[in-house]
């Protein structure tokens, strides 16, 4: 009603001179229309969001435009040795370990690891950021679970397991990546038995930031 959208109109306004926006989900379409339509209000379409989840992803966008803005995240390319998943491994390892390594690129929107293929490879991002997204009900939706930036492995639960990937991984800005074939390292850790051991200490390191992580948003969403 027109009490209701005045409300909301005063609060908008409120907020933006601040810096905030505010964002509105699960509205219903009516509710909608009546605050576009209404000049006073002030209201635009891209304030609307069908979901939470999307609501919460527009928000992550712009943080992450932000931090890319003064990472350069699509220009420069992380050297393969100074990757977090090699911390502790030693000159001659890290050259070992370049010798099986492939070299890939991405274009943003392409789909570097697709849910359901075999998880037979470790990637690690050199250049550029990727979403992990999930697949929701019958695939038409997706929820994003992470934001992967150069520097950081992403697919590490082959290492462990094998199996399938979990999650499709996209390029969100062109991309280099460091794949890693798990069959040919598990030849060379036959060889070289410290190395299973590093990579999976990093791994496990790895695990454990992202958990915590979790556990702070979780906190963070009840409070």
């Amino acid at each position: 009603d027109d009490c209701a959208v005045a409300l909301l109109a005063e609060m908008e306004k409120v907020l933006a001179g601040d810096g905030k926006k505010v964002l509105l989900a699960h509205l219903p379409i009516a509710a909608a229309q009546a605050l576009t339509e209404r000049r006073a209000a002030g209201w635009t379409r891209d304030g609307f969001f069908p979901d939470i989840d999307a609501a919460l992803e527009w928000c992550e966008d712009r943080l992450i435009a932000e931090e890319n803005a003064g990472h350069g995240c699509e220009k420069s390319v992380v050297p393969f040795e100074a990757m977090d998943m090699l911390a502790g491994f030693d000159v001659d390892e890290i050259g070992l370990l370049r010798s099986i390594v492939e070299v890939a690129h991405y274009a943003p929107g392409e789909i570097i690891v697709r849910e359901g293929d075999p998880a037979d490879s470790l990637f690690l991002l050199a250049r550029g950021l990727v979403n992990v997204c999930l697949r929701l009900g019958d695939g038409t939706r997706q929820k994003r679970l992470a934001t992967v930036a150069p520097g950081v492995a992403f697919g590490e639960l082959a290492v462990f397991d094998g199996g399938t990937r979990s999650a499709d991984v996209v390029a969100v800005l062109p991309a280099v990546c460091y794949i890693l074939p798990l069959a040919k390292f598990d030849e060379l850790a036959a060889r070289h038995r410290g190395m299973r051991t590093k990579l999976l200490s990093n791994i496990g390191r790895e695990l454990s930031a992202r958990l915590r992580r979790a556990d702070a948003e979780i906190r963070a969403l009840e409070e």
